[in-house]
């Protein structure tokens, strides 16, 4: 998880944004050496995890995208999302009751949660004084303008990776358009339409999603792998 949002402290003077996210798994990688890396991406992941990918692209090899964007909101709604819940009355909501996290797993998983998964969300923002980064993520949204367009600038020199789209039907965040894109931007893409699941596509449709991947991993990669043995 990043820091701040599940069991990752965050240092002091930690901004909570998607450009140290990145900075973040980056290092990471670097840490543990990581090569031939697949990025499942999803929401705040897809921006993420491109960004770690574009600044160490000889370790990545494809990507498992779902249900997110890479580039600057464009559509109004998005933006009066961003505005929204990143504003003033999401500040006060997360204050008040968490209710920026509560929105997000109502919304967003259309199977419903139980209590005991719905309280393992809510975990990390227990405190008051945790629930910063619930309303700083759609807030950067809009603020974080320049770093999605880089990401967005830089996505052709990564178009030549296989990618294999995982995508909720049910979204009421990321829908047809944004998927329409990455199937042009990765020529080399399959789709994995999900019709039931909603923006949390994990909690939807896990098993299908697993069977998905590893399918096409096979199929992508097992005889590269026995090429690169033989030789």
């Amino acid at each position: 998880d990043y820091p701040g949002f599940g069991l990752s402290r965050a240092t002091e003077g930690y901004g909570f944004t998607p450009t140290e996210h990145a900075r973040a798994i980056s290092a990471l990688v670097r840490k543990l050496d990581l090569k031939n890396i697949v990025i499942m991406m999803q929401d705040w992941g897809g921006p993420i995890g491109f960004a770690v990918a574009l600044e160490n692209p000889e370790r990545v090899r494809g990507f498992v995208i779902g249900n997110t964007w890479a580039w600057p909101l464009e559509r109004p709604g998005q933006k009066g999302f961003s505005l929204l819940m990143g504003g003033w009355p999401g500040q006060f909501g997360a204050w008040c009751c968490n209710a920026v996290v509560r929105f997000f797993m109502f919304k967003g998983v259309a199977t419903g949660l139980s209590d005991h998964e719905l309280a393992m969300y809510l975990g990390p923002f227990a405190r008051r004084a945790s629930r910063a980064p619930t309303h700083i993520s759609p807030a950067q949204l809009r603020g974080a303008h320049p770093f999605l367009a880089d990401i967005y600038k830089g996505l052709p020199t990564l178009s030549d990776r296989p990618a294999l789209l995982t995508w909720g039907m049910k979204d009421f965040a990321f829908q047809t358009p944004e998927r329409e894109r990455f199937e042009t931007l990765f020529p080399k893409h399959e789709t994995l339409l999900l019709e039931n699941a909603a923006h949390f596509i994990q909690e939807d449709a896990p098993d299908e999603i697993v069977h998905a991947i590893r399918k096409w991993h096979r199929q992508m990669f097992s005889e590269k792998r026995v090429d690169d043995a033989s030789s």
